[in-house]
């Protein structure tokens, strides 16, 4: 005996409640202080830029403007790039979906610049029946690079010599 069955189209509704709101939000990096004299921040950034929240209560979720700080980063005396993982700052029934925590990289440079210095010059093979006569008496350099290093330099940093050997006065 052959049995056949036709198909028939069936309807189920089911309600479907939503038990909680998740939203992708931008993650903004709080720092705090200043980097050290003589030098800049030149970058910011922190992986990965944006992060995935829950909350079972879904206003909470929609509540939130659209991004969430990490806790404090003090810059505080930094003189180098700085990596650090950093925790979230989470608003109270708001959940992070995934890592607890981000990459935060911060760039530093040194500040750069110039500074003129005069230094004596002195005379270099000199020898006793040799009398050196050096005008002028000073030399004006100019030296460039990163401040934290140009305010170290003094005259004394420097020589300027002139060699005078197998000179005779004519």
């Amino acid at each position: 005996e052959d049995i056949t069955l036709s198909p028939r189209s069936v309807s189920v509704s089911q309600p479907i409640n939503l038990l909680g709101g998740f939203r992708s939000v931008v993650v903004k990096v709080v720092t705090e202080g200043q980097v050290a004299p003589g030098y800049r921040l030149t970058q910011i950034s922190v992986s990965p830029p944006t992060v995935t929240v829950f909350s079972s209560d879904p206003q909470l979720v929609a509540d939130l403007p659209g991004f969430i700080e990490t806790l404090p980063l003090n810059l505080e005396s930094l003189s180098d790039d700085l990596e650090v993982r950093m925790q979230l700052s989470l608003p109270e029934g708001i959940d992070l979906v995934g890592e607890e925590s981000v990459l935060v990289q911060i760039g530093v440079a040194a500040i750069e610049g110039s500074v003129t210095i005069s230094v004596p010059i002195e005379p270099l093979g000199q020898t006793p029946n040799v009398a050196a006569q050096i005008s002028p008496i000073l030399a004006d350099l100019i030296i460039s690079g990163p401040i934290p290093v140009l305010d170290l330099l003094t005259s004394d940093s420097f020589r300027v010599l002139v060699d005078i050997t197998d000179r005779s006065s004519k």
